[in-house]
């Protein structure tokens, strides 16, 4: 079990799932700009507000193993940007949103048990990813874009 949450926990391997994942869509995808532009505002908002919170409210990590950051634990940053994205994929291919939702559920629970983050530091990240790309989803439509 430990061997799987460190993948799923290790930023470089996290980060490596989702661009297959999203290479794939891509792959099938019809509008790809909208998908690319959809993908990078939401992670990029989301990885922008996450961190503006870590830093504002300096909560120290539960532990200070090697495979966690030397940063602040709250919000979980691998939630937030793994549901925020989650979102995304699962937007533009419903059928596939149970696999997008499932990666980010092992990501960010692999973030507790590896006791990197506090369970709450996983529950706001990945609400607040939820949001904002639910959010992006909504303003920035095909049939509103130029």
């Amino acid at each position: 079990m430990i061997p799987l949450m460190k993948f799923f926990s290790l930023r470089g391997l996290s980060v490596a799932v989702w661009i297959v994942f999203g290479l794939v869509l891509l792959a099938v995808e019809n509008n790809k700009k909208i998908v690319i532009l959809h993908t990078v505002l939401a992670a990029g908002i989301t990885g922008l507000l996450t961190h503006a919170i870590k830093v504002l409210t300096e909560i120290p990590r539960p532990y200070d193993g090697y495979l966690c950051p030397a940063d602040f634990t709250f919000p979980s940053m691998h939630a937030s940007l793994a549901f925020s994205i989650a979102v995304i994929y699962a937007h533009h291919h419903p059928r596939l949103a149970w696999l997008a939702y499932a990666m980010a559920l092992l990501i960010s629970y692999s973030r507790i048990f590896l006791r990197c983050h506090y369970g709450i530091d996983v529950v706001i990240g990945g609400l607040l990813g939820f949001i904002v790309a639910s959010l992006i989803v909504k303003i920035y439509r095909p049939d509103r874009l130029v």
